[in-house]
């Protein structure tokens, strides 16, 4: 075997049935970012009660030369980040105003005027070296079924801005000397929007004392 083999589940919602998911996984994840292989294995290592049934409707390979952009939320060394809110804002060239409208011009499938990725913005917790929930968003409309809130859009009549905010409701406590981190990768190109930031908000504190407001 070259490489090394990773758990689908930690790159999917695995109690999500009925509906067909998208996998992003880094062929760095497997250790294979310099290999060459010919083949691929997939296989039940595990299962309770009845096998599932699943179908792999499409396997594809991107970027022959860099990994996707990624960008990481990590506490400073030594401390404790404790995030109680993921905001990513989004502008673009893109006039959204309706005459009369009682709701913003913004279509569901879409990222302002990013049409719908076709890999996706991946967000995931890595807690102990051990990716402990994910999110893939390829849309405005899986941003906010996935728990995000949409805030502060503005439109000059030219630019638009919009705000997408996960609050959960206990904090992701990331702590440093356990490489705890929030990724969130982009394996599309974003290059049609104007801005695209990102920040988590929260704590940070030395263990077991006083906490301390920082983004």
């Amino acid at each position: 075997m070259v490489g090394n083999s990773v758990p689908l589940e930690d790159y999917f919602d695995q109690v999500e049935f009925g509906v067909w998911s998208q996998c992003v996984i880094p062929l760095a994840d497997m250790g294979l970012g310099t290999a060459t292989i010919d083949a691929i294995r997939v296989r039940l290592d595990s299962k309770q009660g009845q096998a599932p049934t699943f179908y792999m409707d499409q396997i594809q390979f991107e970027e022959t030369g860099t990994a996707g952009a990624e960008f990481v939320i990590a506490p400073p060394g030594g401390k404790i980040f404790e995030v109680d809110v993921l905001s990513m804002t989004m502008v673009d060239a893109l006039d959204i105003s309706v005459t009369n409208g009682t709701a913003p011009g913004l279509a569901y499938n879409q990222f302002l005027g990013v049409s719908q990725l076709s890999a996706g913005i991946l967000i995931q917790i890595h807690q102990d070296n051990v990716v402990t929930a994910q999110q893939l968003l390829t849309n405005l409309e899986e941003a906010i079924s996935a728990g995000g809130v949409l805030s502060n859009v503005m439109c000059d009549g030219t630019n638009t801005s919009m705000t997408v905010t996960t609050q959960w409701r206990s904090p992701v406590v990331l702590n440093s000397r356990t490489n705890d981190r929030i990724t969130i990768t982009l394996n599309d190109d974003l290059g049609g929007l104007l801005s695209f930031k990102s920040f988590g908000l929260g704590r940070t504190r030395e263990p077991n004392m006083t906490h301390r407001l920082t983004t």
